[in-house]
């Protein structure tokens, strides 16, 4: 049995059973540091942008050294695949992402669209000044689509999703339960699910899922190459399960739909405060420019989880994580942490070539 796959059919009987109120639509979102609280308190149905084509139409819009996975959105975005979409909200988490939304804006000029200025640091002030840009976020919601949102409902999704983030931290550590035991590769492909289900079935179908399998025997698993993985976006699970095929085991991913997804956002009096402190002062991603501060959770994360290797992820010309690798892999290699450095395309695909370093790289750890 496949537990994706089981997860799935729960998935399915939830939404069969339950009722839930039509949303004003569907949000496009492309980044971690965007709140999806504030989108769900509006009514609205957030949905990651996830390009399904290869970023050859997006060539003859940006230039050929771009994030592919900036180049696969545009060649989705010119297609109309995301026609079912209202509107899309971006970061200004590198120069191409910038790019992008001007574009999106030149093309789609139908779409309601906002780009998030999110801070490169973290102090009492960017904090306030994070607030500050989620309320104009809120009021250009109100403005296009002529809505309040009202406090109690930011409140109840707060409330809401940290329910999910809990029930994935208690999926993690359900790592090796049941038959087959679950994998992190399973893990991750359930996590996606969250990224373009509605909140309170994604909610309920975990909550039954974590109930089952508490209830299944842990397979005791005795596996030294415990491997954690870092980087960028990472589109594919088909690296982590290749992983799990050549006898290793992925014990923690530091990536956006991974570790950075976990915290809570710790509510106060000041809902919107409350979110803005707790994204930026997450689990941060290189773009933060908080290389020192990344590096030591990283290292905090090693220890918790005896990693005995470390796989460093990027896409090809993602200038914030290439920015960052040198310092990371020095410091780790100082630790004498073994660490591979891997730069990808946009593909679900795991070329050979890549395998064949992993697979050697895998052969090195005792």
């Amino acid at each position: 049995m496949k537990w994706n796959d089981f997860f799935k059919d729960v998935l399915e009987k939830v939404k069969e059973k339950r009722l839930i109120p039509d949303p004003k639509g569907l949000i496009g979102w492309s980044c971690s540091y965007i709140p999806l609280e504030i989108i769900e308190a509006l009514n609205f149905i957030p949905i990651r942008v996830i390009a399904q084509t290869n970023g050859e139409i997006g060539d003859a819009y940006l230039d050929p050294n771009f994030c592919p996975y900036i180049k696969a959105i545009m060649g989705d975005m010119i297609t109309n695949k995301y026609d079912y979409i209202s509107g899309y909200i971006l970061t200004n988490s590198c120069d191409g992402m910038k790019r992008l939304f001007d574009l999106l804006r030149f093309h789609q000029k139908s779409s309601f669209a906002f780009l998030l200025d999110v801070p490169h640091k973290v102090d009492n002030s960017s904090i306030l000044f994070f607030k500050e840009k989620l309320k104009e976020m809120i009021s250009a919601f109100e403005e296009k689509f002529s809505i309040r949102m009202d406090e109690n409902d930011l409140i109840e999704s707060i409330q809401n999703a940290n329910q999910t983030r809990r029930f994935i931290r208690v999926l993690f550590s359900l790592q090796g339960r049941g038959y087959p035991p679950l994998r992190h590769s399973e893990i991750m492909e359930i996590i996606k699910y969250a990224f373009d289900t509605e909140r309170l079935i994604f909610n309920e179908s975990i909550k039954i899922f974590i109930e089952y399998l508490q209830k299944q025997s842990q397979i005791p698993i005795h596996n030294d190459k415990r491997i954690l993985i870092t980087g960028s976006l990472f589109v594919t699970i088909d690296i982590i399960r290749l992983i799990e095929e050549l006898g290793a085991e992925v014990a923690f991913t530091d990536l956006c739909m991974g570790g950075r997804v976990l915290e809570d956002v710790n509510l106060d009096r000041d809902p919107l405060l409350s979110i803005s402190r707790s994204y930026l002062e997450k689990f941060p991603c290189a773009r933060m420019l908080a290389t020192e501060l990344r590096c030591q959770r990283l290292m905090q994360e090693i220890e918790r989880n005896r990693i005995k290797g470390v796989i460093y992820y990027t896409l090809k010309f993602c200038d914030p994580y290439l920015f960052e690798a040198p310092y990371i892999i020095e410091q780790l290699r100082k630790k004498d942490i073994p660490v591979l450095l891997l730069e990808g395309e946009y593909s679900s695909r795991v070329p050979e070539a890549m395998r064949t370093r992993i697979q050697a790289f895998l052969e090195t750890i005792d």
